[in-house]
């Protein structure tokens, strides 16, 4: 298997650094900020020892793979579902001589699945439960709502692991069976995380990482206690004026900023 042909695999296939170095007129178009968030927790997490990590939901491995490689991670198991992804996953490691440290499964990943692994040393989950109740689990997540699931879940890994690193989409759609406004969402599951015993020790809005940096991201939506109007009421800013709407700590998405990115949240829980 060469380089394009893994790239071509799947949509969220990237290059880890290193391989991006040796092919570097391969790597795709970041779209989904992957080296940004990567950035993050480097930056965030450095000096600690991240041990063993267990990947859910992690594709091909892109953070697993440069965690391990940077040496802040020991070792890895990936799962996801994409037998492709999988595939491509191995390729690198192998290219990378990380194959001995480096395990990815070809395997569903729910709530049940999460509750039959072992005690590990660092969760990641970054790209796989705003699509619980749409893509899987939807019983549960249908008779619990998305939010009792989520604890659920954040509980299970926290019952697993020292440290999680955590992704979720609050898109409009997603995730579905949640009532919690979109303005608070990124706060609520900072809540929601308290409630299964993890502490917050980083979070940022992924665009905020693209555009304003690692340290003044953090925590922007949830612990300086200020307000994300969303897409659902573009005219607020026209009838408050910028003037009102600094005095009041209010931030505003204008229609040409909003993007995909900016309804991805990242956090950091120990």
């Amino acid at each position: 298997m060469y380089i394009p042909d893994m790239l071509a695999l799947t949509k969220y296939t990237r290059l880890p650094p290193r391989l991006a170095e040796m092919f570097p007129n391969q790597q795709p178009h970041d779209k989904y900020a992957s080296d940004e968030r990567l950035n993050a927790i480097l930056s965030v997490l450095k000096g600690r020892d991240l041990g063993h990590v267990v990947d859910l939901g992690g594709n091909s491995g892109f953070f697993c793979l440069s965690l391990v490689d940077a040496g802040i991670a020991k070792s890895a198991d990936i799962y996801d579902l994409s037998g492709p992804a999988i595939a491509a996953g191995r390729e690198m490691a192998r290219i990378m001589e990380l194959d001995g440290k480096i395990s990815l499964h070809e395997q569903a990943v729910d709530l049940q699945f999460l509750n039959s692994l072992g005690r590990t040393d660092t969760m990641v989950c970054l790209n796989l439960l705003h699509h619980a109740g749409a893509s899987f689990d939807k019983q549960a997540v249908e008779v619990m709502g998305w939010d009792v699931y989520a604890l659920e879940w954040l509980a299970a890994m926290r019952s697993k692991s020292r440290i999680g690193i955590f992704g979720v989409s609050f898109e409009p759609r997603k995730p579905v069976n949640w009532d919690e406004p979109h303005s608070g969402r990124p706060a609520a599951l900072g809540r929601i995380a308290e409630g299964a015993g993890w502490s917050t020790f980083y979070d940022a809005n992924v665009e905020d990482l693209c555009t304003l940096g690692i340290e003044a991201a953090n925590g922007r939506y949830t612990k300086g206690g200020v307000l994300l109007v969303s897409e659902r009421d573009p005219t607020l800013l026209r009838r408050l004026g910028k003037r009102a709407a600094r005095l009041t700590g209010l931030q505003f998405l204008r229609p040409k900023q909003q993007s995909k990115l900016s309804r991805y949240h990242l956090y950091i829980f120990e």
